[in-house]
């Protein structure tokens, strides 16, 4: 994409801010700020047609998994550490 648009800024010269422009309202509109559930269905289809809003929505989805799963995983190892000295009694 980047080729793409350096090769026609060599022809149109008002390409650069077209293209600001653009990538200001992809950010607004991609659900960085907002989840897209959290949108009314009616605005779903549009905003469905983001390249990015499929890839975002996705990250989010496997770093909150992440998160949730780093943080069971330490409460886990914490709790057997705890029980660890008790094993010898129980077996």
């Amino acid at each position: 994409m980047s080729w793409l648009l350096a090769a026609l800024g060599v022809f149109l010269q008002d390409i650069g801010q077209l293209v600001g422009v653009l990538l200001n309202m992809l950010m607004f509109l991609s659900p960085i700020f907002f989840s897209l559930s959290a949108l009314p269905p009616r605005w779903l289809p549009l905003l469905q047609l983001n390249p990015l809003a499929h890839v975002i929505e996705q990250t989010r989805r496997v770093v909150v998994g992440s998160a949730a799963s780093l943080l069971a995983c330490e409460l886990s190892f914490r709790l057997f550490r705890r029980a660890k000295p008790a094993f010898a009694d129980v077996l």
